[in-house]
């Protein structure tokens, strides 16, 4: 019996000297499988770190286009204000011109009602003989007048002779005339000035008209209606 109980229980008995060859090959399995699970996480921690520089970059895009906006935006900034700053200067510049060139207007505007003064007081003297010799002096005293305020840009207004300029010229009457082009200047009440090209008072004139045609049959100016002509 034992004999036999032995030899049923003869495969499964370990060889000798402690060696099993299926302990050998369990443990090179595991062995094998935690090298797998090691590349697999390997290879998982791969595919996410591939998906973080696209993320970064992706990121970085979106800040330097954000950035450009607002490089943009600054940019057009400066352009207005820079385009303001040269507007302002040009109007601050115009200004200052004008101020140098006009600034005496009002004192001018006095100053020629003086010359017309002095004109009236020559065209009095002369016509009288006796005052020549004042004529001559107020003449002297209105010419360096006129001289010293032609330096700050006080010019007279050209008038007779000149056909008429509505933008320097008013006119308070016509007169009919064949020796004069109609619209021509005959005659200055008040003589105008300018100011440096600007005007600063009209001249008052006469302006020539052209006769009027007698109508064939019409009776003579002056005749009553109806009147026979004297034979």
């Amino acid at each position: 019996m034992t004999r036999n109980h032995d030899k049923e229980q003869g495969p499964h008995r370990r060889p000798a000297g402690g060696h099993d060859p299926g302990g050998a090959a369990r443990h090179e399995k595991g062995h094998v499988r935690s090298h797998l699970d090691i590349a697999m996480e390997k290879a998982k921690a791969m595919a996410h770190g591939a998906g973080a520089p696209a993320r970064a970059a992706g990121a970085e895009t979106a800040t330097l286009r954000e950035r450009a906006a607002k490089a943009d935006e600054y940019y057009d900034r400066f352009l207005r204000a820079a385009a303001d700053l040269e507007n302002y200067k040009k109007r601050a510049e115009r200004e200052r011109d004008d101020l140098l060139k006009y600034g005496q207007e009002e004192l001018m505007g006095e100053l020629i009602v003086v010359i017309d003064n002095f004109d009236r007081a020559l065209a009095f003297a002369g016509a009288s003989p006796d005052a020549k010799g004042l004529s001559d002096g107020v003449s002297l005293i209105r010419k360096q007048l006129i001289g010293v305020l032609a330096k700050f840009g006080l010019k007279a207004v050209e008038a007779v002779g000149h056909k008429f300029d509505p933008e320097f010229h008013e006119a308070v009457a016509q007169v009919e005339t064949d020796t004069q082009p109609e619209g021509t200047v005959v005659a200055e009440q008040l003589r105008g000035y300018t100011l440096n090209g600007r005007l600063l008072r009209p001249s008052v004139v006469t302006v020539a008209a052209a006769p009027k045609k007698e109508v064939a049959g019409a009776p003579p100016a002056g005749s009553a209606a109806g009147e026979a002509p004297a034979p």
